[in-house]
C-alpha cells in the first residue's frame, strides 16, 4: 500500500496536466489585466502554471503571480519593444528578446535580477523558445533570421541558413528532436535537432508571412498562422497538410494547442475561436477581443489562456 500511494503522489500531477483542464463549452472570460503600455508583443506561462510573463512595446516585461495576478517583477533592460518571451523548462529563468541589436536576456524568476546577455544577433529577434532539455534556445528574428544559443554560456551553436527575410515564428518538438522556423515568403522550415540541426524539408505554407508555429505535445502535427487568415495543421513525419481551419480573416498571428491536442485555439479579426484538432470545426467561439492579437499563451494544464495584444491589456479565458 505505501509504494501504491507513492506511485500514486508521482503519477497523478503529470497524468492531471496531460489529461487537462481544457472544456470548450466551459470557456468563458475570466479577467482582463492592464497592462499600462499600448502593445504587448509577447506573454508565456511558466511550466507549473505559477507565473505568467507579458513583454511590451516600451520594453518592460512584467511577471505576474497567477494566484494573485500581482505583478512582482518588472524587468527593464531592452530599450525597445519586447517581442519573444520564453521560461527555461524548470521555471527557473526567463528568456527576453527584441529590440533591434538581436539581444537576448536571461533574468531570474524567483528575484528578477539579470543572469546574463546573449549576444550574436543581427536587427530585431523575434521569438524564442528553449529546448526541452534547456541547454540551447532557438531565435527567429532579422538579419541571421534563425539561430541556435547556448543558454548557459551564451555561444552561437548554430545559423539555420535559407530563410527568405526575416523569420517570426520558432518552436521545438516536444521531444526536442525536431524544430521548425518560418520566414518572410510562407516557407516552414523543419530542422531535425540530432543531426547537427540539418534541414529536415521545407514546407509550403499558404499565406505569406507565418506568424504563429506550435507543435503538438507529442511532435507529430505542427501548427502555423498566416498573415492571410490562414490556420493549417500539418503532419510532421512527411510535411503534408492534414487540414485547414476554415472561417477567419485577416493575420492569424498566434494560435496554440490544448495540452492534449484535441483542440487548437486561435485569435484573429476581433474574436477567439476554439477548433477540433481532428475534423477542423469550429466548436466555440468567443467575441468581443479588440484590436490586434499578438500572442496566445496556454495554461501547462489548460485551466486557462492568455492573449495579448495592441489594446493595453491582457485578456485571460478559462472556466
Amino acid at each position: 500500500m505505501k509504494t501504491l500511494g507513492l506511485l500514486l503522489v508521482l503519477v497523478l500531477p503529470d497524468a492531471g496536466r496531460r489529461d487537462s483542464g481544457f472544456h470548450p463549452a466551459n470557456l468563458r472570460p475570466l479577467r482582463s489585466v492592464p497592462l499600462g503600455q499600448a502593445r504587448t508583443y509577447a506573454v508565456a506561462f511558466s511550466p507549473d502554471g505559477r507565473h505568467l510573463a507579458a513583454g511590451g512595446g516600451d520594453g518592460t516585461t512584467l511577471v505576474f503571480d497567477t494566484l494573485s495576478w500581482r505583478v512582482i517583477h518588472r524587468l527593464k533592460g531592452h530599450p525597445q519593444g519586447v517581442y519573444g518571451l520564453a521560461f527555461s523548462p524548470d521555471g527557473r529563468a526567463l528568456a527576453t528578446a527584441g529590440a533591434r541589436d538581436g539581444m537576448v536576456r536571461l533574468w531570474d524568476v524567483a528575484t528578477g535580477a539579470p543572469l546574463r546577455e546573449i549576444k550574436g544577433g543581427r536587427g530585431i529577434s523575434y521569438r524564442i523558445a528553449f529546448h526541452p532539455r534547456g541547454a540551447a534556445a532557438l531565435v527567429a528574428g532579422e538579419g541571421d533570421a534563425a539561430r541556435v544559443v547556448g543558454v548557459e554560456r551564451g555561444d552561437a551553436i548554430a545559423s539555420l541558413d535559407g530563410h527568405r527575410g526575416l523569420s517570426y515564428a520558432c518552436a521545438f518538438g516536444g521531444d526536442g528532436k525536431r524544430a521548425a522556423t518560418s520566414d518572410t515568403e510562407g516557407t516552414i522550415h523543419l530542422w531535425r535537432v540530432e543531426d547537427g540541426w540539418s534541414r529536415e524539408r521545407r514546407i509550403a505554407a499558404r499565406g505569406g508571412l507565418i506568424y504563429a508555429l506550435a507543435f503538438s505535445r507529442d511532435g507529430k502535427r505542427l501548427l502555423s498562422g498566416g498573415g492571410s487568415g490562414e490556420l493549417v495543421l500539418w503532419d510532421v513525419q512527411s510535411g503534408r497538410e492534414l487540414l485547414a481551419f476554415k472561417g477567419q480573416s485577416g493575420e492569424v498571428r498566434c494560435a496554440a494547442f490544448s495540452p492534449n491536442g484535441r483542440h487548437v485555439v486561435s485569435a484573429a479579426d476581433g474574436a477567439v475561436r476554439v477548433w477540433d484538432a481532428a475534423s477542423g470545426l469550429e466548436v466555440r467561439r468567443l467575441e468581443g477581443k479588440k484590436g490586434t492579437s499578438f500572442e496566445l499563451a496556454m495554461h501547462p494544464a489548460g485551466a486557462m489562456f492568455a492573449i495579448a495584444g495592441d489594446d493595453g491589456q491582457l485578456d485571460l479565458y478559462g472556466r
